[in-house]
């Protein structure tokens, strides 16, 4: 228990602290304003915060900002991830049309090859009927 005047924690069982009990002890002067009687209100449970009433707020006024950053993040990541598959999509695309020109350019030089040894052999063909031709 502590001191009805000063606060002090109590050791015994009385109201006041022995400092306290010495001015309490004091017999006052008598007075017509005066009232002996010592009464200790009792303590009311601690008030919430009122809040205005022109704004009731609920517990999700919070929340409602919450979800929206999530979902504009959520929106980000699916358009981000549609930009990858678009790219990854045209990068295979690209890759497939340079395998297919690659062969293509080796088909091509492959022809090339043929056509000079055919033009080898016409050369050849040509100077041996020159040389039968001539007596």
């Amino acid at each position: 228990m502590k001191c009805l005047r000063c606060g002090k924690e109590l050791s015994g069982t009385g109201a006041f602290c022995e400092a306290c009990s010495v001015t309490v002890a004091e017999p006052l002067t008598p007075s017509p304003y005066l009232n002996t009687k010592i009464s200790i209100p009792k303590r009311k449970p601690a008030a919430k915060a009122k809040k205005p009433e022109g704004k009731k707020s609920s517990g999700r006024d919070l929340s409602r900002p919450r979800v929206a950053v999530c979902l504009v993040a959520i929106l980000l990541c699916a358009f981000l991830l549609l930009q990858l598959y678009y790219s990854y999509e045209r990068y295979t695309k690209a890759e497939a049309e340079v395998a297919r020109l690659r062969s293509v350019e080796d088909e091509c030089v492959h022809l090339t090859d043929l056509l000079r040894q055919a033009e080898g052999r016409i050369v050849a063909l040509e100077e041996a009927l020159a040389r039968e031709a001539a007596p």
